[in-house]
């Protein structure tokens, strides 16, 4: 004649494990949330400065493409071939580059993002 006096009990340790696992899921989305937020955070940073170096060396090149071009006009007595020759030495690399691309800038940089988005 007990029995009714255990179902309440009974119930109120279903509705605390209830609760518990609704506090549980609810703790576990806001630490991923969290994570992915850290991690984005972290990515984005990254990216920027990788940005402002990638300007940097840019504007670097180009100086340093004048000078040689410069350069060789004064060596070639020639106004405009220096400007011509370090065209063409670009125009080299970039077709290096696009023949290359898969093993020098594909598969480097889908391993860099891997190992950034799995890294804790």
């Amino acid at each position: 004649m007990r029995p009714e006096i255990q179902e309440p009990h009974e119930h109120s340790k279903l509705e605390e494990l209830t609760d518990n696992l609704k506090s549980y899921i609810n703790t576990l989305y806001e630490l991923n949330r969290l994570k992915a937020i850290d991690k984005l955070s972290s990515m984005t940073a990254d990216v920027t400065v990788y940005i402002i170096l990638l300007l940097l060396f840019m504007l670097i090149l180009s100086f340093i493409s004048i000078g040689t071009a410069i350069w060789i006009n004064i060596c070639l007595g020639s106004s405009f071939s220096g400007f011509f020759i370090v065209a063409g030495v670009y125009v080299l690399m970039a077709i290096i580059v696009v023949a290359m691309k898969s093993k020098i800038i594909k598969v480097p940089v889908s391993n860099a993002i891997i190992k950034n988005v799995l890294t804790d």
